[in-house]
C-alpha cells in the first residue's frame, strides 16, 4: 500500500495545497532545521557545521526503539531507525528520502531532503499536514563527522509548532505547471504573483540539479526537450517564497 501511495504522489499532476512550516528551529549554536509539509510530502532542511554529523528524529523526545531518524554523516545521507538509548541507530532497508541539496560553504552544510508523507518502512514517521505541532529529537557529532555517540551536550528534544506560510501559500495557490506530463516544454504560470526576481530550479529524483532559469514574465516556457524521460522536482522561488512541484517528462 505504501508503495502505491508513493507512486501516486510522484506521478500526481496535483496543485499543491497550502504549506505548513515550522519555520527555522534553532537546535543549538550553528545548528538549525525546518520542516515543511503539504499534501504531496514533507521537506526537511538541516543547516549545521560541515565537519559534524547531523541528525533529527521525528515524533519522539528520546532514542525510542523503533522510531524514525535521519542523518547526514561520513557515509552520506541515511534514513535510520532508533534501537534504544545508547545503541547506534540502524540503517533502514528502504531509503525513502530524496536528497535535493547537500552543499557546504564557509564551514556550513545545508541539507534539503524530501519524502512522501508515509514512507516505505514500518518505523517511518507519518507526517500529517493537519498537525499543529511535531515532537523532535536532534543530535550532532561530538567533534566528528563519523556517526556515533553524540555526547550529552550535543542532543536535546523540542516541540515545534506548524504555522501557515502566507507567502508560500499564495505562491502554491497561484503557480501552475502545464502541460504535465511535458515533452519539449513546460510552462510556469505565476498567476497574480510578481515575476520580478523569480526563478526555477529543476532537480532529478536523485537530487541532481539539472537546470535553473530566471523567470522574466508571468508565464515562462522552459525547454525540457533534453531531459531524459522521468519524474522531476521543480522549485519555484518568487516574492521571498518558494514551492516545490513534481512533473513528468515524457
Amino acid at each position: 500500500m505504501k508503495r502505491i501511495t508513493l507512486l501516486i504522489a510522484l506521478i500526481s499532476m496535483c496543485f499543491m495545497n497550502a504549506q505548513v512550516s515550522t519555520g527555522t528551529i534553532n537546535f543549538a549554536a550553528g545548528y538549525s532545521g525546518q520542516i515543511d509539509i503539504d499534501d504531496a510530502g514533507v521537506t526537511v532542511t538541516l543547516i549545521g557545521p560541515e565537519d559534524l554529523w547531523l541528525g533529527i528524529g521525528f515524533g519522539v523526545n528520546s532514542m525510542t526503539s523503533g522510531e524514525d531518524i535521519i542523518s547526514i554523516d561520513d557515509s552520506g545521507f541515511q534514513d535510520r531507525q532508533f534501537l534504544g538509548i545508547g545503541a547506534t541507530p540502524s540503517i533502514d532497508p528502504n531509503q525513502d528520502w530524496t536528497v535535493v541539496t547537500n552543499t557546504t560553504a564557509g564551514g556550513q552544510r545545508t541539507l534539503v531532503v524530501t519524502r512522501d508523507l508515509t514512507g516505505n518502512d514500518a518505523n517511518d514517521f507519518e507526517f500529517d499536514p493537519s498537525d499543529t505541532t511535531i515532537q523532535l529529537v536532534w543530535a550532532r557529532g561530538n567533534n566528528t563527522f563519523i556517526f556515533g555517540n553524540h555526547g550529552s551536550g550535543n542532543r536535546d528534544d523540542t516541540v515545534a509548532g506548524f504555522t501557515l506560510g502566507i507567502l508560500d501559500q499564495e505562491l502554491a495557490q497561484n503557480v501552475r505547471l502545464y502541460p504535465n506530463p511535458a515533452k519539449d516544454n513546460i510552462n510556469i504560470d505565476l498567476g497574480a504573483i510578481n515575476y520580478v526576481d523569480s526563478s526555477i530550479k529543476i532537480y532529478s529524483v536523485l537530487g541532481q540539479l539539472v537546470t535553473e532559469q530566471t523567470l522574466n514574465a508571468t508565464t515562462t516556457a522552459v525547454n525540457t526537450a533534453s531531459l531524459p524521460a522521468g519524474i522531476y522536482l521543480m522549485t519555484i522561488t518568487a516574492e521571498d517564497a518558494s514551492v516545490t512541484k513534481r512533473f513528468i517528462k515524457q
